[in-house]
């Protein structure tokens, strides 16, 4: 049986004829059978035939039904406005207060439990305990089809499909993306040892071994529905993040998300988390608001904000720092109340990164402030940095870490006077900053993760494979105008370039020289492959 807009289609053969039947309802969104009977899910309600399709009877309020299940002898019915059951075949139907008003896209049962698909999670109901459980939390999913085989579940979505034997370890099967946007990773925490990625197109992963593998922790979702996954960020046992506007909360390293959106509207936009005590800080598009449980419920604090909050740092002493607008916002213990703080900014204010008492704050204009002293005092030093906006700070005991707004990355010592490149060969956009220890892991555009030593500027190390790239990939002149001469051409066994959204616009095989005149004028990364496998890759600007 298949559900159609134009009614219930029937195949007798394994599908090699179809023919129509109940032409009488239209508008099918899911059919199952039960028992002898046959149900359809529709845009006008909740239907049931018990002549093999021929008639059909209108069992619910005439309402629209996403999908239909049953187990034992309760039919469950998913709506835009929650799910509903039924003990008596649709006489009487009661509505699952565990659900409240979310959209129900998709039941799909066995004989002893039934899956519901939110938009974003999968929740499992068991004929024994009766209990309805997360199954699987996906961060702010678009599905667009499940299939159980067994207590196999297979989920597709529009970038791709995934299974999983357990609801907790999900892997993919199939994506229509490339195999380089899938690596892309956007946003970075760490509990000082395992590592969650977001990725924009591939939902969430963990690493416990710095990045070697890595654990899907989420299905795919649709980037077009939603902002992306970003704003990661750990405390007390609990990870948190962005997902569309919306904050979500884990709680078992990943594998399960709960969307902790109580208080806040569907248009208010998440940018950041921090906890401090008992109290979770959530700084949005429209101000500030904390929580006392751990995001299930949020509230706003006296004297409120209502400038977009995008950081929070705190000093030694616990004075809390928020910074938006052109302005920071100060609160000290118990974080009653907020006032505005001496700092202002020319520009709107783009991010902050702090050390202990050692503070970084940046502006959209050419400055950054710095206080050694957890904020009483603020010095203007110019970035010095070409281009404009700086999107991203890092500040470790020694040094501080910049992302540009071309995506480079620089860094200096506190007591340094100048900035200096420490892109090394990364291929594309620095996105987001990662220190543990000595070692800083970076989120890199169209690629996984890559790590270098703070101490070692010299070997920067693709996560994704198994060599360690020693030496800048060498070629000249750069800039350049019609060839490019590479120094150990015997060393080469293919060579690429592609522009700057990974879209390769020249291959050829290995060669001293490489004609680069056809080119548009621009930047562009030059991908090369060794003999030995090995992948090195480095910018070239044809003028």
């Amino acid at each position: 049986m298949v559900g159609t807009y134009h009614g219930i289609l029937r195949s007798r053969d394994t599908l090699k004829t179809l023919e129509l039947t109940g032409a009488s309802v239209r508008n099918v969104f899911d059919v199952k059978v039960l028992g002898n009977d046959l149900l359809a899910a529709t845009d006008s309600g909740v239907h049931i035939s018990y002549d093999d399709g021929l008639i059909w009877k209108r069992i619910s309020a005439k309402a629209s039904v996403n999908a239909i299940g049953c187990i034992a002898d309760t039919l469950y019915a998913g709506t835009n406005s929650g799910l509903f059951y039924s003990s008596d075949t649709g006489k009487v139907w009661t509505k699952v207060a565990f659900f409240g008003n979310q959209t129900i896209k998709r039941l799909t049962q066995n004989a002893e439990e039934l899956y519901i698909y939110t938009q974003n999670q999968l929740f499992r109901k068991t004929l024994k305990s009766g209990i309805v459980e997360v199954h699987l939390g996906g961060l702010a999913g678009e599905y667009l089809d499940v299939l159980n085989l067994g207590r196999t579940q297979l989920v597709s979505s529009y970038w791709g499909m995934v299974f999983s034997e357990d609801g907790v370890n999900w892997t993919p099967i199939t994506s229509p993306l490339k195999s380089n946007q899938l690596r892309s990773f956007t946003s970075l925490a760490t509990d000082g040892a395992t590592i969650f990625a977001a990725s924009e197109g591939t939902g969430g992963y963990i690493s416990y071994d710095e990045g070697m593998t890595w654990l899907m922790r989420s299905p795919p979702f649709h980037y077009e529905a939603v902002w992306g996954i970003g704003g990661a960020y750990y405390a007390d046992g609990f990870w948190f993040c962005r997902a569309g506007k919306g904050p979500f909360r884990s709680s078992d390293d990943g594998r399960s998300w709960k969307m902790i959106n109580e208080n806040l509207d569907e248009f208010t936009s998440v940018n950041c988390f921090f906890k401090v005590k008992d109290m979770l800080w959530l700084g949005t598009s429209k101000g500030l608001f904390y929580s006392l449980n751990n995001g299930d419920q949020w509230l706003e604090p006296e004297g409120k904000i209502y400038t977009e909050i995008r950081s929070f740092v705190i000093s030694r002493n616990g004075k809390l720092f928020a910074f938006g607008g052109n302005n920071h916002y100060e609160s000290e213990p118990p974080y009653s109340s907020w006032k505005a703080g001496s700092l202002t900014f020319k520009q709107e204010f783009s991010c902050a990164a702090q050390n202990g008492d050692t503070i970084y704050a940046a502006s959209f204009s050419d400055d950054i402030y710095r206080s050694f002293d957890g904020g009483d005092k603020w010095t203007l030093i110019k970035k010095g940095i070409a281009q404009g906006t700086i999107s991203h700070l890092t500040v470790t005991p020694e040094y501080v870490l910049t992302i540009d707004g071309m995506g480079d990355l620089f860094i200096r010592m506190h007591s340094d006077t100048a900035w200096a490149p420490f892109n090394g060969n990364l291929p594309f956009k620095v996105k987001d900053l990662l220190v543990i220890g000595d070692t800083v892991y970076g989120a890199i555009q169209f690629e996984r993760l890559y790590r270098r030593n703070l101490r070692d500027y010299e070997s920067p190390l693709g996560l994704g494979n198994s060599f360690h790239f020693r030496d800048m990939l060498s070629f000249f002149p750069n800039p350049a105008r019609d060839v490019i001469t590479f120094a150990n051409p015997a060393l080469l066994m293919s060579i690429e370039v592609l522009d700057l959204t990974g879209n390769k616009v020249l291959q050829s095989q290995a060669t001293a020289q490489l004609s680069v005149s056809d080119l548009p004028l621009g930047v562009y990364v030059v991908r090369t492959t060794l003999k030995d496998g090995s992948i090195l890759t480095g910018k070239v600007i044809r003028q």
